[in-house]
């Protein structure tokens, strides 16, 4: 069957009024019918770039060129566009599913883009905001419209009712008028046309001129509010405290009745407590379920007789609930009652055995206690030192900077050290005020003293931190090494290709060194700008790479590039030079040694190697 469209207009004449309904349009204030975990499906389809309102409207006004608004004039238009909650088009979720009842997402279907077609087709530029509102129980749409008419769109440029276009004269100047623009004959027609853009989607018109009242928006809000609010006190869930009998003094008696007794009380009001509030809960999914389906919309009469049969009938059964309720408070109340005899027999059998009390703090006072009370003592004051000796083994083990974390650890574990009158220090257990001297130490008796084993705990730690620092810059060091080794091999390689690649081997031979920094200069002018070519940045070791060039047919040359190779080598520097480019060097050195070659290279190296 199908349902009927709804469209309800209401005028807002106060920038304050037009900004608290964007307020609630926009959920920035408490909407109570709305669902916090649907906002996100709500959607604005004019309004894209979020302008406030009375920017908007204003703007609109200003385009149209309306002036000052006269008192009491109607400033915006809000129109709601829906229909029945029972339609197929919502497809809402069957009653096994985890929302029963929920409507699907309708941002992209094809009602929604009928529907703001329709509106952009009835109001033009006057719309100035659309929204898609799906976190209530239906999905409707809600609009803004500036109430501008003009003849023939005018200077206003929207589009007039045909009635209105054949009254107004050719001429006529844009101007402000919902009354001309929202007449009872164009609202009228407003839902014939609404109904014939909607009838694809399985709505109807209402009767036409129909008697029926129809509630405003803000009168429907206020309704389910108040349902809201009525129904909620009945239906707060039932509590009960957990009841527990105090034990009488130094648990002297009945230790196992108290626990027993107690169970029993508590099992008893846990049942009625749960089984009240599942009554409870079950009445108020009903309840809300019902106060939630008090739309008002253009509902069916048949529909609406059945819809209050439905509530009647839930009420009698919220009744009969409210009745059992009463009952089981009923039956709290006498367990009540049994428990306050309860505890008038604890208080007698505390005052019964005040006078055993008594005898034993007398016993104390004088020192005299009975055998068992101190063999008793004793034996708690055995199980808090091993909990202690286990305390501070604990605290060894773990990394100590200084004694004084030591103690903190110990602090936090329930032993603080504290001093007695006379200076001397002792170690209290918190819990049982146990106390203990400064000679309890892990291992026993003959174990080192405490200050030695926490000495020894600070030295480990100090060991592991630097061998974790050593093992770090050994990686350090390491990875820099491959580094550089990669960077000399492919320095290496490109004075290679420079010098030996385009020139043939008889004639000229290559060569690769790295010493010190500052030697570099010194090294570059003794052998000759031509031979000797310095990388322009030094390595992360503080040593720079020279290429080498010189010919074999030079036997002075190649004895001066002999020594000086020789000469790196011996000082710790690096040499990359190809065997048969070494071979080659060493026959034309031949026996000539007399190189003559100084660069202060020695200086240099003793103090950076």
């Amino acid at each position: 069957m199908k349902e009927y469209t709804i469209i309800r207009v209401e005028k807002i004449k106060t920038r304050s009024g037009l900004v608290q309904r964007v307020q609630h349009n926009e959920r920035t204030k408490d909407t109570p019918n709305a669902d916090e975990a649907r906002l996100g499906l709500n959607h604005e389809y004019v309004n894209l770039t979020g302008q406030p309102i009375l920017d908007l409207l204003d703007a609109r006004t200003k385009e149209a060129g309306v002036g000052t608004p006269r008192a009491n004039a109607t400033l915006c238009v809000e129109v709601l566009l829906t229909g029945g909650p029972e339609a197929e088009v919502w497809q809402r979720a069957p009653k096994t599913a985890p929302h029963p009842g929920r409507a699907a997402d309708m941002r992209d279907s094809q009602w929604a883009n009928d529907v703001v077609a329709f509106a952009r087709k009835e109001w033009g530029k006057n719309l100035i905001s659309l929204v898609l509102h799906q976190d209530e129980k239906t999905p409707h749409f809600q609009a803004f419209v500036v109430p501008l008419v003009g003849a023939g769109g005018g200077r206003s440029g929207e589009t007039n009712p045909k009635e209105l276009s054949e009254q107004l004269p050719a001429d006529e100047p844009a101007r402000r008028s919902a009354r001309d623009l929202f007449t009872p004959r164009r609202l009228a027609q407003l839902q014939t046309d609404f109904s014939e853009a909607m009838e694809p989607h399985g709505f109807k018109r209402g009767i036409a001129g129909s008697r029926a009242h129809h509630k405003t928006m803000g009168e429907m809000y206020g309704l389910l509010e108040k349902t809201a609010a009525d129904i909620a006190p009945s239906l707060a869930p039932v509590s009960n405290e957990r009841f527990t009998v105090k034990s009488p003094l130094m648990n002297i008696v009945t230790k196992d009745w108290r626990m027993d007794l107690e169970n029993q009380i508590n099992a008893e009001l846990d049942r009625m407590r749960d089984e009240a509030n599942a009554k409870l809960a079950l009445a108020g999914q009903v309840a809300v379920a019902a106060a939630g389906g008090n739309e008002a919309s253009g509902r069916s009469r048949e529909w609406v007789e059945k819809e209050k049969k439905h509530k009647v009938g839930l009420s009698t059964e919220v009744l009969i609930l409210e009745l059992k309720l009463s009952n089981e408070q009923s039956t709290v109340r006498d367990l009540t009652r049994e428990l306050t005899q309860v505890k008038a027999a604890e208080a007698d059998l505390v005052k019964r055995h005040a006078g055993q009390i008594d005898e034993l703090a007398l016993h104390a006072f004088q020192g005299t206690l009975p055998t068992k009370v101190v063999v008793r003592g004793k034996e708690l004051w055995e199980a808090a030192r091993e909990r202690a000796l286990v305390a501070q083994a604990q605290s060894l083990a773990v990394p100590l900077e200084n004694e004084a974390q030591y103690h903190e650890n110990m602090r936090t574990r329930g032993y603080p050290q504290k001093r007695a009158a006379d200076g001397t220090q002792y170690l209290v257990e918190s819990r049982t005020d146990a106390r203990f001297d400064a000679t309890l130490r892990p291992g026993g008796p003959d174990a080192r003293p405490l200050v030695e084993q926490i000495a020894q705990a600070v030295e480990a730690t100090r060991l592991a931190a630097a061998a974790a620092h050593k093992a770090r810059r050994d990686r350090q060091l390491a990875d820099d090494r491959a580094w550089e080794l990669k960077h000399h091999r492919e320095a290496e390689y490109r004075a290679l290709q420079t010098f030996g690649y385009r020139i043939r081997p008889d004639e000229y031979l290559t060569a690769r060194v790295r010493v010190p920094t500052d030697a570099v200069h010194g090294i570059v002018r003794q052998l000759g700008a031509n031979t000797a070519t310095a990388d322009e940045k030094p390595g992360k070791d503080g040593l720079t790479g020279i290429n080498l060039c010189y010919s074999p047919r030079l036997n002075g040359q190649c004895t001066l590039i002999s020594d000086f190779l020789k000469r790196v080598e011996s000082k710790g520097g690096e040499v990359y030079e190809f065997p048969n480019a070494e071979a080659a060097r060493q026959k034309a050195a031949g026996s000539d040694r007399s190189s003559g070659f100084s660069t202060g290279l020695e200086q240099s190296q003793e103090k950076s190697m």
